[in-house]
C-alpha cells in the first residue's frame, strides 16, 4: 500500500507541477522578462519622433507654399535666386526628415527585434514543459486497467488516475494550441520586421537623392551667378539663349517626325484605360496636359504643331517621383550637360520599358536613383524632381515640374540624336515610328 500511496502522490505532485508551470507561463506570457520595459521605453521614444516628423512636415509644406508663391512671380534673377535658396531650405527640412523617419524605423525594427526573441523564449520554455508533460502521460498509459487492477489498485484509485491523465492530456493540448497561435504571432512580427527594413532600405535611398539634390540646388545657384554676375540684363539673354535652343530643337524634331513613313502596330500596346499605368506623384497638380494646350498655343515659337509631347506635374526640388509600372530602366541621360542642348530638351531623364508596350519617359529631374538595366516595381522611387526655375532643363516653364511622357516602345529608341544641330550626338529617346507618343492621361 505504501508504494500505491507513493505513486498516486507522484501522478498528483507531477500534475500539480504541471499546472504551476503553465501558471507561471500565463503570468509571464504578455511581457516577457525585463524585456517589458525596454520595449516600452522605444515606444515611448518612437512616439516623440513621430511628434517631430510632424512639425518637420508642416516646416517642409510652409517652404513648398514660398516656393510656390515664389515661383509665381515675375520671372527676374532675384525670384530666382531667391526659389533656389528656398528650395535648399526645403531639401534640408526633408533630409532632417528622412532622418527622423529612419531612427523611427530602427526603434519599430529593435522593438519587433526584443517581441520576437521574447516570443520565441516563451514557445521554447512551453516545449519543455509539454515534452515533460507527454512523457509522464506516456508513462502513466503503460499500465492498463487489467494491470493495475492485478497490483492491487482499487477501480476508484484508477479511476482517479484515468481522470488526472485526461486532465493532463487537455491541457498539453490546449498548451500545444496556445504554441501555435504565438508561432503565428511570431511569422507576423518577422514579416514585420522585414517590412520596416525594406522601408528602412527606401528611406536610406531618399537620404541619398536629397543629399544629392541639395549639391545639385546649390551647383545651380552657383552656375547661375557666374553666368549671369548678378545681373538682370545677363539673366534675361541666358533665358532667351535657352528658349531658342528649345525652339531651334523643337523645330527640327517636328520636321524629322513628320518625315517618318513607318507607323507603330497598333496592336503592340494596350487599350487605352485609366489605371494601366499609376500616378508618378504622391500629390497630383497639373500644370500642363498633352498636345495642343493653352500654353502651348500661347507659345507656338517653342511648341510644334503636335503641342506638347506630355504632362506636366507640380513638383518642387526633391519630390519622390515613382514608377508608374513595373519594368525595366531602358536609360537615363541629362541632355543639360551639352552646352548646345542646355535647355533645350529633357534635362536629366529616365525612360523605363514596361511589359505591356509602352516605355515612359520622367524629365526635368534634380537626381535619378535608378540605373540602367536595373528592374522597378510600381510606385518605388526612381528619381527625385528637378526644374527649379526654368533654367535647367524646364524650357518654357510652368513652374517646378516633372515632365512625363507615355509612348509605344516600338517607336522610340534611345540613341545618339542625329536630327539637326541643337542637341546633335546627345543621347536622348528619339522617335523611330509615327504615332509612337501617346497621351498620358489616357493610361492614368
Amino acid at each position: 500500500m505504501l508504494f500505491h500511496f507513493y505513486k498516486n502522490e507522484k501522478s498528483v505532485f507531477l500534475l500539480a507541477f504541471l499546472f504551476a508551470g503553465f501558471f507561471l507561463l500565463a503570468l509571464i506570457f504578455p511581457t516577457f522578462h525585463a524585456g517589458a520595459s525596454t520595449i516600452d521605453d522605444l515606444k515611448a521614444k518612437i512616439s516623440e519622433r513621430n511628434s517631430l516628423i510632424q512639425q518637420l512636415e508642416q516646416e517642409i509644406e510652409t517652404y513648398k507654399a514660398e516656393v510656390e508663391k515664389t515661383q509665381n512671380q515675375s520671372k527676374t534673377l532675384s525670384n530666382t535666386l531667391k526659389t533656389l535658396d528656398l528650395s535648399k531650405k526645403k531639401l534640408l527640412a526633408d533630409i532632417n526628415l528622412t532622418k527622423q523617419k529612419i531612427g523611427t524605423v530602427n526603434l519599430q525594427i529593435d522593438s519587433l527585434t526584443l517581441q520576437i526573441s521574447d516570443a520565441e523564449n516563451t514557445i521554447d520554455g512551453d516545449i519543455r514543459i509539454i515534452s515533460s508533460s507527454l512523457s509522464l502521460v506516456r508513462k502513466s498509459q503503460d499500465r492498463n486497467i487489467m494491470e493495475n487492477l492485478l497490483a492491487g489498485n482499487s477501480v476508484s484509485q484508477i479511476l482517479n488516475e484515468t481522470t488526472e491523465q485526461a486532465t493532463l492530456q487537455k491541457s498539453v493540448k490546449d498548451r500545444i494550441f496556445q504554441i501555435k497561435e504565438k508561432k503565428s504571432e511570431l511569422l507576423n512580427l518577422k514579416s514585420d520586421t522585414e517590412s520596416e527594413k525594406k522601408k528602412l532600405q527606401n528611406l536610406n535611398s531618399d537620404l541619398l537623392g536629397q543629399t544629392k539634390a541639395v549639391e545639385s540646388t546649390a551647383k545651380e545657384k552657383q552656375d547661375l551667378l557666374s553666368a549671369t554676375k548678378s545681373k538682370e540684363a545677363s539673366y534675361k539673354k541666358l533665358l532667351a539663349d535657352r528658349e531658342a535652343r528649345k525652339n531651334s530643337f523643337e523645330a527640327e524634331v517636328s520636321a524629322y517626325e513628320s518625315a517618318l513613313k513607318q507607323a507603330i502596330d497598333p496592336n503592340s500596346i494596350p487599350a487605352s484605360g485609366a489605371g494601366i499605368l499609376k500616378w508618378p506623384l504622391d500629390k497630383i497638380v497639373i500644370t500642363q496636359k498633352f498636345g495642343i494646350t493653352a500654353f502651348s498655343l500661347k507659345n507656338p515659337d517653342i511648341y510644334t504643331s503636335a503641342g506638347h509631347s506630355g504632362v506636366d506635374f507640380a513638383a518642387t526640388v526633391g519630390t519622390p517621383v515613382k514608377a508608374t509600372m513595373n519594368g525595366i530602366i531602358a536609360g537615363t541621360g541629362n541632355t543639360d550637360i551639352t552646352p548646345s542642348c542646355d535647355g533645350a530638351s529633357f534635362g536629366n531623364w529616365i525612360m523605363i520599358e514596361h511589359p505591356n508596350g509602352l516605355s515612359t519617359l520622367y524629365a526635368h529631374l534634380s537626381v535619378t536613383l535608378a540605373k540602367t538595366g536595373s528592374a522597378v516595381t510600381t510606385g518605388q522611387t526612381i528619381a527625385l524632381s528637378g526644374g527649379t526655375a526654368g533654367v535647367n532643363g524646364s524650357g518654357a516653364s510652368t513652374g517646378p515640374h516633372l515632365h512625363f511622357g507615355v509612348y509605344a516602345t516600338e517607336g522610340i529608341q534611345i540613341k545618339k540624336n542625329d536630327v539637326g544641330t541643337s542637341c546633335r550626338n546627345v543621347v536622348l529617346p528619339v522617335l523611330i515610328k509615327k504615332g509612337a507618343r501617346l497621351n498620358p492621361l489616357l493610361y492614368l
